[in-house]
């Protein structure tokens, strides 16, 4: 957090309409620099899709063999 508000470039910008937060607890907490106060805040969340594993294949992370097989969660056109 200190690092992001000490750049520049990272720090809560009215203009850009960007900031960042924290989560605590059952709490977030938007941080402004004081020069903005959110209304309406919109929180966008990006998760890590689920690895696709096949029978007999090994995963190149790993380099263990799969022994299950887990189907891609993205509809086929996005693959």
């Amino acid at each position: 957090m200190d690092e992001l508000l000490r750049d520049k470039n990272k720090q809560p910008s009215f203009d850009w309409a960007e900031t960042f937060c924290t989560f605590e607890g059952n709490k977030i907490q938007i941080y402004t620099n004081g020069l903005f106060t959110p209304v309406n805040a919109q929180l966008t969340y990006y998760r890590q899709p689920i690895k696709i594993q096949m029978t007999g294949v090994v995963d190149p992370y790993t380099g263990v063999a799969s022994t299950v097989d887990v189907e891609c969660e993205f509809k086929d056109d996005l693959i």
